[in-house]
C-alpha cells in the first residue's frame, strides 16, 4: 500500500492506519505508542482469543527430533499445537520455546529434508509448518526447523 508505490508512505502513516483498524474492531489501546520495531513481536488475536489449531493452519510445536522408517523423521513428546507466523522465530522466542514443557504429541514430519534434521537428532528443537491431524497420521509440512538449547533426555 498504496498499490502504485508499495511501502511509499512515511512510517508514522502506516502506523496510523494500522492503529486506526485496531480501535475501529473494537482493540483495546497498549500501554505505550505503537512503534514500527514492535511490530514483529505482535501477535493480532481475534475478539475469541486464540483459536484451535485447526488442519492446514500454521503451527509451531517443540518436541525430541528422532528418526523414523524409511528415512522419515518424527517429532516425539511434542508441545500442543500452537497458531504461528510464518517467519522463522528470534532467538528469545527460541528461548520461550526451549523452556516449554514436553508434551505426549507425535508427529511426523513432511519436507523436512532441506533443514538437515541428521544434525538435530536427539535435540529438542522447534517445528513450524502446516499441521494434519488423523488418526494415526499427525504430520507437520515443516516450513521452518530449528533446535533448541538442550537435549532430549529420555
Amino acid at each position: 500500500m498504496p498499490p502504485d508505490d508499495p511501502g511509499g508512505l512515511p512510517e508514522d502513516e502506516y502506523l496510523g492506519l494500522i492503529s486506526y483498524v485496531l480501535e475501529a474492531n473494537g482493540y483495546p489501546a497498549g500501554t505505550s505508542a505503537l512503534q514500527i520495531a514492535d511490530l514483529e513481536s505482535i501477535q493480532i488475536l481475534g475478539k475469541e482469543g486464540l483459536s484451535e489449531a485447526r488442519n492446514f493452519s500454521l503451527v509451531q510445536v517443540v518436541g525430541c527430533l528422532t528418526p523414523g522408517p524409511d528415512e522419515s523423521w518424527i517429532l516425539t513428546r511434542t508441545s500442543d499445537p500452537v497458531l504461528t507466523g510464518d517467519r522463522p522465530s528470534t532467538p528469545a522466542e527460541l528461548s520461550r520455546a526451549d523452556a516449554q514443557p514436553l508434551g505426549e504429541n507425535t508427529f511426523r514430519l513432511v519436507s523436512v529434508s532441506p533443514f538437515a534434521p541428521e544434525s538435530y537428532r536427539g535435540h529438542r528443537v522447534e517445528a513450524k509448518g502446516l499441521v494434519y491431524r488423523a488418526p494415526n497420521k499427525d504430520r507437520i509440512n515443516v516450513s521452518s526447523l530449528q533446535a533448541l538449547g538442550s537435549t532430549c533426555v529420555n
